[in-house]
């Protein structure tokens, strides 16, 4: 029978990306504010993505990517139907007594790397050796993302928290 080890590696920066893709999705497919029947004559919009590690590359962890809508430009404009309602954020000047502010925020804690990867649907890398001694690896993708209760104490830590009007407009730093 051949000998099997599923090695906890550290999750690569493509697999990070993966997680972070779909954490996103969940929030923008979770907002009823961003349904098919509801259209925006203004809006502007912040995505901030901070991200924590402890990397020997990286000493001292951390860094944070943000992504802020600007005026389309007129090119943009003529393009792309709907497009010039986008505003700088967050909306200034003048606004109607329907103006709305809503933002969520999820953190995420990754405790496992293989847990995280079964819970996002990700391969994991097993490392194989046949009768002959040979190693081989391969990637094994669970079908089932609910894990069996010996990993749940190692599942990945996520908070989501919706934020308060002032919490929202809040331009980050």
């Amino acid at each position: 029978m051949p000998e099997q080890a599923q090695p906890n590696r550290p999750l690569a920066g493509t697999e990070l990306r993966k997680i972070i893709a779909r954490d996103v999705n969940e929030l923008l497919e979770g907002d009823g504010m961003l349904a098919g029947h509801i259209a925006y004559k203004r809006v502007s919009y912040s995505v901030v993505i901070k991200i924590m590690t402890d990397n020997p590359m990286l000493p001292g962890g951390g860094w944070k990517t943000e992504t802020r809508s600007r005026p389309a430009t007129k090119a943009q404009i003529a393009e792309t139907v709907g497009v010039e309602a986008i505003e700088t954020f967050p909306l200034t000047g003048e606004q109607s007594e329907d103006h709305l502010e809503s933002g969520v925020e999820r953190k995420r804690e990754i405790i496992s790397p293989n847990v995280s990867r079964i819970m996002n649907g990700l391969p994991i890398t097993v490392t194989s050796r046949g009768p002959d001694g040979e190693v081989k690896e391969h990637q094994v993708t669970y079908e089932d993302e609910t894990l069996p209760e010996d990993l749940e104490g190692l599942a990945d830590v996520v908070t989501d928290k919706e934020l308060t009007p002032e919490e929202t407009v809040a331009v980050p730093e």
